[in-house]
This record gives structure tokens, C-alpha cells and sequence, in this order.
């Protein structure tokens, strides 16, 4: 089995074990996404995508609670134009999911990546 198919398996069951639904809906979506688009893509830019992904994986392990942390200034400053809008929307979703009641998470409508495919 390939790293990225563990390492993304990993991912996944950490948040069945760590997050409450609507947050683990958005989390497995974005991963999902994050995976697929890096399918194609260069050695080394695998070995980048998949130690940064290690590190949110050891993040996760780590934390009880509260999920999530601030960039510090310099992963900011090493941010492309594309990662800053990804970050953006993820952001502007995470805001939603927030203002959404847990009971009303679960019936989210199924749509592109919900549980197709």
C-alpha cells in the first residue's frame, strides 16, 4: 500500500475518532480534495504535501479539545496565491460549520464529494 493511501486512511480515522460530526464532514471533504489533487504531482512536491500532512496527523494525536492552530509568520510568508484563496475559503466554510448546530450538520444535504464516488 502506498504512503499516501496510509497516511490518508490515518487522516480519516483520526477524525472519526476526534471530531464532532459537522467538523469531521468538512475535514474529510478537504482531505479528500487535498489527496485527489495531488495525485499527479511531483516527487517533490509529494514529499512536501506528505510532511505536512504528517505534521496535521501529529497535530491531531496531540490535541484534545480545541482543534486547530495559527500559522506562525513564517509558513504564512511561504504561502502561494492559490494555498492563501484555499485558506480563505476553508476559513469562510469552518465559520459556517461553526454557526451550525450539530443536529443540524448531519442532515447536510449529499453533494459533490458528500458521500459520492
Amino acid at each position: 500500500m502506498s504512503r499516501g493511501v496510509v497516511l490518508f486512511r490515518a487522516i480519516l480515522k483520526e477524525h472519526r475518532n476526534k471530531l464532532p460530526s459537522h467538523m469531521r464532514m468538512l475535514g474529510d471533504d478537504y482531505v479528500r480534495n487535498e489527496f485527489k489533487q495531488h495525485k499527479t504531482a511531483k516527487p517533490e512536491q509529494l514529499t512536501m504535501f506528505f510532511t505536512a500532512w504528517d505534521n496535521y496527523l501529529e497535530l491531531m494525536h496531540k490535541q484534545e479539545g480545541r482543534f486547530g492552530r495559527d500559522l506562525d509568520e513564517d509558513t504564512k510568508s511561504n504561502l502561494n496565491e492559490e494555498q492563501v484563496a484555499k485558506l480563505k475559503d476553508l476559513k469562510a466554510e469552518a465559520t459556517n460549520f461553526d454557526s451550525v448546530q450539530p443536529e443540524q450538520a448531519d442532515a447536510v444535504p449529499s453533494g459533490p464529494g458528500r458521500g459520492q464516488g
